[in-house]
């Protein structure tokens, strides 16, 4: 396993493990959360779909660092690649429900995916996805009863 598998692992609990688990639309807009870091970790729990997001975080700073550096500016039309990138990742790896003002670009999500690229390279991102389904899951458990 190499060393991006293996930070990317997440051990979630079981309910939590399959694409049908995941939180519905509906139970993560009766969600409350303090921070959206909370929802955007909770849509962002799958390997293959959180690594397209860390390509697309490269995409968002290196094409414009790259059209400063070779004083091109038509390598920024490549600029919308990085959002597409990460729905390509919802799409085929994790459909969790993600709002299009979130996905177009946001600066709550920017700051998002910006804390993920670095709890992913200090390897903390999966603590953040249990914590947060643990979270999830005592909120749920409370409104049940």
């Amino acid at each position: 396993m190499g060393y991006l598998e293996h930070i990317l692992q997440p051990n979630v609990p079981a309910i939590m493990s399959s694409k049908s688990s995941l939180p519905t639309r509906e139970e993560i807009k009766n969600y409350v959360y303090s921070d959206y870091w909370e929802i955007f970790v909770l849509k962002h729990q799958q390997p293959y779909n959180i690594t397209f997001h860390m390509i697309g975080v490269i995409l968002f700073y290196g094409v414009p660092i790259t059209a400063l550096y070779t004083q091109n500016p038509w390598l920024l039309c490549w600029m919308p690649l990085s959002p597409t990138i990460g729905l390509i990742g919802h799409w085929v790896f994790e459909r969790s429900n993600i709002d299009l003002q979130d996905a177009i670009l946001s600066v709550r999500t920017v700051r998002c995916f910006n804390k993920m690229f670095y709890r992913v390279l200090i390897g903390k991102y999966t603590e953040d996805i249990q914590e947060m389904n643990v979270r999830f899951l005592n909120q749920v458990k409370k409104t049940t009863r």
